[in-house]
């Protein structure tokens, strides 16, 4: 038997011609393996992905005010004076209160270059700057804590807001930002953005965000329990569940220095906690996004 005769590289022709094709193969196999995976993380692969929300509407057990004290001068020792006067004033004040539920906790001391009154009146009407003296101040936050106050009546409640708040002007304490860090703010673009100097909060969220998460789960199963029926198939085990957004987990208070830097925060924890400006229910939420497996129809159900 007479075999045909192989060119010289015709058998390395036909191997690199095999490696080639296979190669290609590969290569459009992988962008789909790709896609199914990605598809499976989003929650659009085989099954039934729904949303489930929990909510509770609580009221708020606790109500902070921002205070801020502040010392001007020329010179520091002058500025750190102001500032020690003004803070005994307060605190003076405030236990003539005799408030068994009041708090006061000292967040923020710092010391920086300032302008005068008169001076930061121009800026923030937008008049050009004079040529002034340097200034210095000394300034804290003090942050008022009225605890306990859920199921206490909305107008006896103001009125121990307003007493508060009465008090601090009293002393010459202004609530909320400094004026020289609210000049600051406004050179920065951000004065839009600080925090509520006066808010409503609720902190106790353990058991809460435990209640809202119980009614996610059931709302998410309520729902592919529905999409299952509509679309006459059995709903199956639950397969991945991902957090959307739970209540607290987002912090709520910065503390900002004059210099726009984030400034240490307080030595107690603030810890999860979801605050209002309005004193109403405060919405606590926890969003899940769940996929559900879909079972194979019973033979006899499926021709019914």
């Amino acid at each position: 038997m007479h075999c045909p005769d192989v060119q010289p590289g015709g058998f390395l022709r036909m191997k690199l011609s095999t490696t080639f094709v296979c190669l290609i193969l590969v290569l459009g196999v992988l962008p789909l393996r790709a896609a199914a995976q990605a598809a499976a993380g989003n929650g659009t692969s085989d099954g039934i992905s729904v949303y489930g929300l929990g909510e509770l509407g609580v009221e708020p057990n606790c109500v902070e005010i921002d205070l801020s004290i502040s010392g001007l001068a020329e010179l520091p020792g002058d500025a750190l004076v102001k500032y020690r006067d003004a803070k005994s004033q307060l605190l003076e004040s405030l236990d003539k209160l005799k408030l068994d539920k009041l708090e006061t906790e000292e967040v923020g001391l710092s010391i920086s270059a300032a302008t005068s009154p008169e001076e930061q009146q121009r800026i923030l009407q937008g008049m050009p700057q004079a040529q002034a003296k340097p200034q210095i101040e000394v300034s804290s936050v003090m942050r008022l804590k009225l605890n306990d106050i859920r199921g206490v009546r909305p107008e006896e409640l103001l009125q121990t807001i307003g007493r508060l708040l009465d008090v601090a002007q009293d002393a010459g304490v202004g609530v909320g930002l400094s004026p020289t860090e609210m000049v600051n703010a406004i050179r920065r673009g951000q004065y839009g953005n600080q925090q509520l100097p006066i808010r409503f909060v609720v902190a106790d969220l353990a058991q809460l965000r435990e209640k809202a998460y119980e009614k996610a789960v059931e709302d998410a199963r309520d729902r592919a329990a529905r999409l299952a029926r509509l679309n006459r198939v059995k709903l199956g085990a639950t397969l991945a569940v991902h957090e959307v957004l739970v209540a607290g987990d987002q912090p709520t208070v910065q503390h900002v220095t004059n210099f726009g830097q984030q400034a240490p925060p307080p030595h107690v924890a603030e810890g999860p906690r979801v605050v209002s400006s309005s004193l109403t229910d405060i919405p606590v939420q926890v969003k899940l996004l769940v996929r559900f497996a879909i079972e194979p129809l019973d033979p006899a159900t499926a021709r019914k």
